[in-house]
């Protein structure tokens, strides 16, 4: 066909090695869009963009191998997700737009809709669950201390704090529970505990934002917006290594400890992002 936005059945069926049978079922379900020819009832064009998506697709199952080096690319993603959809180079969170989340919404409120919670509820709830999880400033003058006494001068802030994260999940009960709440109030506590890790903070501030602002930019009042929205924009990677691994070892059964120290590991500094004191 001359316009190649689209192409005939034929060429459909020789771009994915498909019949004509299988086309048809490929539009039934939606997965191709086709559309009438002009004078004729009966013949339809199909869109090549939903041809070369298959054909994408199907290349990556055919050769798994090459799935790893292109999880964490710009576009099609391996893993089918509610949480994220990436399209004509904007990225989605669960439906919105992650550029205006970032530019009206607080970390904490998309974290809640991520993990779920539905937007008339987002707010009230997710407040209450960040104030109830902060953690107590005891705790985090408990944790500088056993990082100064241990003082290893030699590891990476991330590495450092992969060496609390069994002492930390050792006193966490509620991390145990097979149950929705339990695996978000763990959730919540962990974000905190890791922002707070980070920013070598004993007395949190009144979000995340905010905390991390405190600790390396206290003389900058703006700070925590700019903050803000980059652990937006940031919130979710597609299928990046730790990602994955994480994935992984939650889905044996093991707690959220286990699963943020695994990730952890399996974090590359310098491929994806770097932190550093």
């Amino acid at each position: 066909m001359s316009n190649e936005r689209y192409m005939s059945a034929q060429e459909a069926t020789s771009e994915l090695g498909i019949s004509l049978t299988t086309l048809y079922a490929y539009v039934s379900r939606g997965a191709i869009r086709s559309e009438a020819v002009s004078g004729s009832r009966r013949v339809r064009a199909y869109l090549a963009e939903d041809i070369q998506r298959l054909k994408a697709r199907k290349e990556m199952r055919q050769h798994p191998e090459q799935v790893v080096s292109k999880a964490i690319s710009w576009g099609e993603p391996i893993i089918d997700s509610e949480l994220t959809l990436v399209r004509d180079d904007r990225v989605y969170y669960r439906g919105r737009e992650a550029v205006e989340l970032a530019a009206s919404w607080k970390i904490e409120q998309v974290a809640a809709l991520l993990w779920g919670f539905a937007e008339s509820e987002n707010a009230r709830q997710v407040e209450q669950f960040f104030t109830e999880e902060k953690p107590q400033p005891a705790l985090l003058q408990k944790l500088a201390t056993f990082r100064e006494k241990l003082h290893p001068t030699n590891l990476s802030l991330l590495e450092q704090f992969q060496m609390v994260l069994p002492l930390l999940g050792a006193e966490d009960m509620r991390a145990y529970r097979p149950s929705q709440e339990a695996a978000f109030t763990t959730s919540v506590r962990l974000i905190w505990l890791f922002t707070c890790f980070l920013a070598h903070a004993t007395t949190p501030q009144a979000s995340l934002a905010e905390t991390l602002q405190q600790a390396w930019l206290p003389h900058d009042d703006q700070a925590s917006q700019i903050l803000n929205a980059a652990l937006i924009l940031n919130a979710d990677n597609e299928l990046s290594a730790p990602a994955f691994t994480a994935r992984c070892i939650a889905s044996t059964g093991a707690t959220l400890y286990a699963a943020i120290n695994g990730a952890l590991a399996a974090f590359r500094t310098g491929q994806v992002f770097s932190i550093s004191r």
